[in-house]
């Protein structure tokens, strides 16, 4: 979720909006639905549970969905760069600029 934005194939947007959003939900931004996820381990299970991958998978794929995942990880679990590169076996100045890019999108 980027700018209250939910990216993705029609498909995975209608699912998230099922799961984080309540029918009645105007007035709360969709973030207060994710930050519910305080640990990690919530947000790479959801993650991987929306896109249908294995957490491993995710990481060895260069795509959208690793800049998504860490991304999250740094905006709603804050974690620091170098934590999340160590989680996924990555330089800290990859996570860095696979947010940029993200942004950038």
């Amino acid at each position: 979720m980027i700018g209250g934005s939910i990216l993705g194939s029609r498909t995975f947007i209608d699912r998230v909006k099922d799961t984080f959003l309540p029918v009645k939900s105007s007035e709360i931004p969709a973030v207060r639905h994710l930050k519910k996820y305080k640990k990690k381990e919530g947000i790479v299970e959801a993650i991987c549970k929306s896109v249908g991958k294995s957490f491993h998978e995710i990481i060895s794929d260069r795509s959208n969905v690793r800049q998504i995942a860490m991304d999250l990880l740094y905006r709603f679990v804050v974690l620091k760069g170098t934590e999340i590169g160590e989680m996924m076996g990555i330089d800290y100045s990859t996570v860095s600029q696979g947010r940029k890019r993200l942004r950038e999108k």
